[in-house]
């Protein structure tokens, strides 16, 4: 038995969907369980059970399932109610828990451009709903075009449907924004990459491993200090050697993270 499953019930409704090829289990009585009575919706695929859903109809006992091919759609009928009073019910559900979210983002790596951090823009997921021709629109805890702080943050999108019982759905993706250490640290090889065949080169890369040095002991004052002797150094004769597309480079990535150390 796989160890995601339904575990031990009885007397719940089962009924095979040919749309999905998958059985389809709602409801039922565990004994062993402090709930007693489930509310929930499994599908079995012949290998593995998926909880499809956990909100829908009332939990309840000896309810009509069956798959209607004229509308594509499983319904619930009846049963015996879950509650103290056990009430014989006359009620209709159609079983819907195809909502889902495609397209979610991969992780974000970013350098920040200020020490607020960086604004992000990210296409958001889209919302699928089978069953529907127009399915609900995703919201997400830090929209798009939103500011990251330095660090990683966790954005959450999460769409649901009143007429779907697996919602609400979410998915998640790391937004990651990079202070000036990792700055610091791509400058240098930025700089040793470009520099190698300029006489000058040691020297002018060696302001940017000082100032590496200096951020990592917390000496902020000192760190500017050196990347403004690096910034003089490329704008003078230091750098007459250096390709002037690699100096372009180098200067407005050393300007950003003047700009994230408020240098």
């Amino acid at each position: 038995m796989p160890a995601d499953n339904p575990g031990d019930l009885a007397l719940a409704s089962m009924a095979y969907d040919p749309a999905t090829s998958e059985l389809v289990l709602f409801g039922g009585y565990n004994e062993g369980s402090a709930a007693g009575f489930s509310p929930a919706t499994w599908t079995w695929d012949g290998t593995n059970w998926t909880e499809a859903a956990t909100t829908g109809p009332p939990a309840r006992v000896y309810a009509a399932m069956a798959y209607d091919p004229d509308t594509t759609q499983m319904f619930v009928f009846g049963g015996e109610s879950g509650d103290t009073d056990g009430s014989i019910l006359g009620d209709t559900w159609a079983v819907e828990a195809d909502l889902a979210l495609t397209d979610v983002p991969s992780d974000i790596t970013t350098n920040a451009t200020s020490a607020q951090g960086a604004l992000v823009d990210y296409t958001p997921p889209e919302a699928t709903d089978g069953d529907d021709s127009s399915a609900p629109t995703p919201t997400c805890s830090e929209p798009s075009g939103s500011v990251f702080p330095i660090g990683t943050t966790t954005v959450t999108c999460s769409v649901s449907d009143a007429d779907d019982w697996n919602g609400p759905v979410t998915a998640s993706f790391a937004v990651t924004v990079q202070g000036a250490s990792s700055e610091l640290s791509q400058l240098d090889t930025v700089c040793v990459g470009s520099l190698t065949k300029a006489s000058s080169g040691k020297s002018l890369c060696g302001e940017v491993t000082a100032a590496g040095s200096d951020l990592a002991a917390g000496d902020v004052t000192d760190t500017c200090g050196a990347l403004a002797s690096f910034v003089g150094m490329l704008d003078g004769k230091s750098a007459k050697n250096v390709f002037p597309d690699d100096v372009a480079v180098l200067l407005a990535d050393t300007q950003n993270i003047q700009t994230v150390l408020s240098c």
